[in-house]
């Protein structure tokens, strides 16, 4: 029997500084969760303007922090993972419908 949800690798989630390219000195913040898919913001006039659309500095953090691996259901009942299979980073388990 398989479990209701799946697990997910939590590697990159939470909030994160970046450096702006625009304004030297400066920095802008781009927060990930990663539970029930993604979702990511940032503080920039780009993701602020296009009503969400990703920028670089989320594109950034997700191609160097953010490892993205998930069971998708695969993981039986009784098993137990403590790390990612890909990564060794945590892991989250969102319970599904």
């Amino acid at each position: 029997m398989k479990i209701k949800g799946y697990l997910y690798c939590q590697k990159g989630e939470g909030t994160h500084l970046v450096e702006s390219t625009s304004r030297p000195g400066s920095h802008h913040i781009v927060n990930i969760q990663l539970e029930n898919g993604l979702s990511a913001e940032c503080t920039c006039e780009y993701f602020q303007f296009h009503h969400g659309a990703s920028c670089h500095h989320i594109r950034e953090i997700l191609s160097k922090e953010v490892c993205g691996w998930t069971s998708e259901g695969s993981i039986l009942e009784g098993e137990e993972l403590n790390e990612c299979p890909m990564c060794g980073g945590p892991l989250g388990q969102f319970e599904g419908d």
